[in-house]
């Protein structure tokens, strides 16, 4: 009887004596013993526990207002998010970890007032988005796998840049990212990769605003109070599991 992954076993074959019996040898018994043994790749076994990596894309509308004169539609559109996700799983079923989003913004014309509407003027805008969040897989190693999010006290920055030869006029807000609830759907493709879509929104409120003129910091441009503002995301997701 040769077992797997066994190789290299010694089999004593009699010549002339029929249905002799024969035992294996010591030597034989002692290198079937050390044969090595066939292990299973890592990337093939679900992860109990270890480190989890997320990448998403895809788009987002804002809503609210920047302070309370300002609505946020008069200076972004939409954006663009590339966002990565860093945490670790602690079991099938529970997740911790930060986030990092890089939004590409859409700018209207009414962005920056008047700058943007301006013929000729180019405008551009990116947001930063960091902070922490927590995630429940509800059904563990199932390939299938619904999951709810929620991040909380994150960081978020924004600028618009009107630019028109070599004169730049950029503005800039930032604040605090007071909760971002999230849930998608993934199909576990293998034991360690799955990828899906995803839904979520952030509410925040901006704490500062600034502008300058080609380098030159410009007065006038603060808060006019505070409001609530935040974006509405949906997309597509991959997230990958270690053994680590």
């Amino acid at each position: 009887v040769v077992t797997e992954g066994t190789k290299a076993q010694r089999i004593a074959a009699p010549l002339g004596v029929a249905g002799a019996i024969v035992a294996p040898t010591p030597e034989a018994v002692g290198q079937a013993s050390s044969a090595p043994s066939a292990s299973p790749s890592r990337f093939s076994q679900p992860v109990d526990n270890g480190l989890s990596l997320g990448i998403r894309l895809g788009y987002g509308i804002s809503f609210g207002s920047i302070d309370t004169v300002t609505s946020l539609s008069t200076e972004v559109s939409g954006q663009i998010p590339f966002w990565l996700d860093v945490g670790y799983l602690f079991n099938p079923y529970f997740y911790a970890g930060a986030y990092l989003s890089y939004g590409i913004l859409s700018v209207p014309s009414t962005a920056l007032a008047p700058d943007c509407s301006r013929f000729a003027v180019s405008c551009s805008g990116s947001e930063v988005r960091v902070g922490i969040d927590v995630q429940v897989r509800l059904l563990g190693k199932n390939k299938l796998q619904p999951w709810l999010g929620l991040g909380f006290l994150g960081y978020e920055g924004g600028s618009e840049t009107a630019s028109l030869g070599g004169s730049t006029f950029t503005g800039s807000v930032s604040g605090v990212e007071w909760a971002s609830p999230q849930g998608g759907l993934d199909y576990k493709f293998l034991p360690t990769l799955s990828a899906g879509g995803f839904v979520g929104a952030t509410v925040g409120q901006f704490l500062g605003r600034s502008a300058d003129s080609g380098g030159v910091p410009q007065s006038g441009f603060g808060l006019v109070g505070h409001a609530i503002h935040g974006t509405i995301f949906i997309g597509v997701r991959a997230n990958f599991d270690l053994h680590i």
